[in-house]
């Protein structure tokens, strides 16, 4: 793995992004990149709450985020169904926890998948798993059509890159 680049995925729930001050917080808000993740308050302000962990709801608008009080009431649902399996079907009652909270999420093969996309098209939710496996990166997609239970999974790698620790920055080198 090129330097730099751990395992480790930021801005989950279990490893949330740090702001320690309003104006770090207002620009993790603000990035539309962060939507959906998890970022925690470690300073003092008037707005948010110390050690707080929140999730972003919106980008652009620095006013669209929710507080999770209680990471422990987060459910996850399990998928029983093989590791290579690309389609299946989930439970009405698993559907159930899903939507009580856009925080629950999709254990499958391992790995976690968290809702990003609720809303975007109509009738569906799609959860999302980033990953590195043999120094590869996987965008993973679990879609779970709502009106008949049933999932799909797409599976997208992303080109080999390097870090180039001189510019701070990752270099394709496919």
């Amino acid at each position: 793995m090129a330097a730099g680049i751990t395992n480790a995925i930021i801005g989950t729930a279990e490893n949330p992004y740090i702001a320690s001050t309003e104006a770090k917080m207002a620009q993790y808000l603000a990035d539309s990149k962060k939507v959906g993740s998890f970022v925690q308050y470690t300073g003092t302000s008037g707005t948010y709450v110390q050690n707080e962990v929140y999730r972003i709801l919106e980008s652009g608008d620095i006013t669209q985020y929710m507080p999770v009080t209680d990471l422990a009431q987060v459910a996850t649902i399990n998928i029983d169904a093989p590791a290579a399996a690309v389609n299946g079907s989930v439970t009405a009652s698993q559907l159930a926890i899903l939507q009580a909270s856009d925080n629950n999420n999709i254990m499958f093969n391992h790995e976690k998948f968290y809702l990003n996309d609720k809303g975007h098209s109509e009738g569906f939710l799609t959860y999302t798993h980033v990953g590195i496996e043999n120094d590869l990166v996987y965008i993973k997609t679990f879609t779970i059509t709502v009106n008949n239970l049933t999932w799909v999974l797409n599976i997208r790698s992303l080109p080999e890159f390097e870090y180039d620790a001189s510019t701070k920055t990752l270099v394709i080198t496919e």
